[in-house]
């Protein structure tokens, strides 16, 4: 879990992503609602995964992955708490887009959703992760050009063997949605067929 020290304006436009405007988490660093906005490059895309689910709702990312797994446009990675183990994999990919998916404490509401961009991973303190988010980035950018973005999830606690909290399994299911939305599965052309 990260931490950092800005609130959200709730004075933003209305919004559709289906939470209150309160959850959703218009304001500095951006929505759900405005998720397409924030991917400014086509397919291919990553979608990573970070965080552990024996924590409550530290475990939020690959909780997202299982649930968009095999559903969206886009390569799907759980990459648990060790995100580094899956530069490899991710460059292979070669994606324009990497979005990554992690509990992150920016003083909002359990459930609040933000999109921030890479610099901003560099104002996170870890708790669960072996190596920052900043340095995995800085890393991973090195070897390849992508716009990554990361879409943190507030979370509401991150003890051991607690289930995830209503709120952000409200904001995780809205979250799925969102991403089968923007990422649809490409309609597989049979040559043969008319």
């Amino acid at each position: 879990m990260r931490s950092l020290d800005d609130r959200p304006n709730r004075a933003d436009p209305p919004h559709d992503c289906g939470l209150p405007i309160d959850d959703c988490g218009f304001g500095t660093g951006g929505s759900i609602c405005n998720l397409q906005s924030a991917i400014r490059n086509p397919p291919p895309t990553v979608i990573l995964g970070v965080g552990n689910i024996l924590k409550g709702d530290d475990g939020v990312g690959p909780l997202v992955c299982a649930r968009i797994a095999g559903r969206v446009g886009a390569t799907v990675i759980d990459a648990g708490t060790v995100p580094e183990n899956y530069v490899r994999p991710i460059i292979q990919a070669a994606p324009e887009n990497l979005l990554i998916i992690d509990a992150v404490d920016f003083r909002g509401s359990p459930g609040q959703v933000q999109v921030f961009p890479p610099d901003r991973a560099s104002d996170f303190a870890f708790s669960t992760h072996s190596l920052s988010l900043h340095l995995f980035l800085t890393l991973l950018l090195q070897e390849r050009a992508m716009h990554a973005v990361l879409l943190g999830i507030q979370p509401g606690h991150t003890q051991l063997g607690r289930p995830i909290s209503p709120a952000v399994q409200a904001s995780m299911e809205a979250l799925a949605n969102a991403l089968v939305a923007t990422f649809p599965l490409s309609e597989v052309c049979d040559p043969a067929s008319p």
